[in-house]
């Protein structure tokens, strides 16, 4: 089946299943106003968790629609659509020949997407088989097209923030790298110490000008379940995976007493962290070719499509910004103070 006719397909099994027990919630993501409708409350309220500090009014028109149902809750059967059998399990994305429609489908359920409607729709089978991925950062990689659509592009990276002394505002720095280079431990280090969290694995990146906002997407991270037990106030509210072969657990921040949580903030540095053998943790300056190199292949992957001009933001934003390496040595509680350390120096620096 076409890719549009499943779309359709979609579409009126979902107005099925909404009447009677829809949940809606709106959310400026990328400061942009979404509406999403979900017909079943448990599905609503995962959906929510990663969004809750994206929360917003009902007062603007939505710029993008999201409607989902869950087949345990409203009796409606899951759509997977025409598509090949999945190779993987972080499933299989799919589009038209002239791209107007996308498709995701998963082992538990699918999305489709228009983009000129600029409306997602899609179910699933029940929470009880939902990847990590799908919990952690709902419908991620069509929400990536959409933005992208809008001048936001996804990048692979972390996104932590600090008041700056002489303007009063929050001025953040990403952490950028490689699965496994430190950008999560970077980041919930950070959070635990103090500081405003906006993302651990994917933020979204705007150019305005001559500067660049960072968009945090989702207030959730993953971290793999033996790490997670060196900061044991996460592990205490950490929810386990679902299935055999997912090695991480997932955390919700809003939920979280004193949590720190920001939409948007200016970048003011991009950092490569880096894991050390040795005590401490240290920062030191990185060349613009270092940070170019480091960011760029992971969050060019990370994009579901090939776009035009995406190496050029990302060029451009190394342009602009200063780049430093951040040495991650054996204790992990210091790397608050050294990412204060920097954003001190940033600060006298100006």
């Amino acid at each position: 089946m076409e890719l549009a006719k499943e779309f359709e397909a979609a579409s009126r099994s979902f107005d099925r299943a909404f009447p009677g027990g829809g949940i809606t919630a709106h959310y400026l993501i990328g400061g942009r106003p979404v509406r999403v409708r979900t017909a079943g409350p448990l599905l609503a309220e995962e959906i929510d968790l990663p969004l809750r500090h994206l929360r917003s009014s009902a007062d603007v028109p939505p710029m993008l629609t999201i409607d989902l149902w869950s087949e345990d809750e409203t009796g409606v059967p899951a759509l997977l659509g025409d598509l090949d059998p999945l190779d993987n399990p972080y499933g299989q994305f799919t589009m038209s020949d002239d791209r107007r429609f996308l498709g995701h489908q998963r082992a538990n359920g699918a999305l489709w997407y228009d983009r000129p409607a600029s409306r997602i729709v899609g179910s699933t089978h029940g929470l009880a088989r939902r990847a990590l991925d799908e919990r952690a950062r709902p419908f991620h990689r069509l929400l990536a097209v959409w933005l992208w659509d809008a001048g936001i592009q996804f990048v692979h990276a972390g996104l932590v923030a600090r008041e700056d002394a002489s303007t009063g505002g929050l001025q953040g720095v990403l952490f950028v790298g490689k699965g496994g280079s430190g950008k999560t431990t970077s980041s919930i280090a950070c959070f635990q110490g103090g500081l405003t969290y906006l993302g651990d694995d994917f933020i979204g990146l705007e150019q305005t000008g001559d500067s660049f906002a960072g968009h945090g997407l989702y207030g959730s991270c993953l971290v793999n379940v033996d790490h997670i037990k060196r900061f044991p106030a996460l592990h205490a509210v950490s929810l386990k995976p679902h299935n055999d072969h997912e090695d991480k657990a997932v955390v919700y921040m809003a939920p979280i007493a004193d949590a720190r949580l920001a939409a948007s903030v200016p970048i003011a540095a991009i950092v490569l962290p880096k894991i050390v053998d040795r005590p401490d943790t240290v920062f030191r300056p990185a060349t613009r070719g270092q940070a170019l190199l480091t960011m760029a292949p992971s969050s060019i992957m990370s994009l579901p499509m090939m776009v035009d001009g995406a190496m050029d933001r990302l060029a451009a934003l190394v342009e602009t910004v200063p780049a430093f390496w951040l040495e991650l040595g054996r204790d992990v509680g210091q790397i608050p103070g050294t990412v204060n350390g920097l954003f001190d120096s940033l600060e006298s620096g100006r």
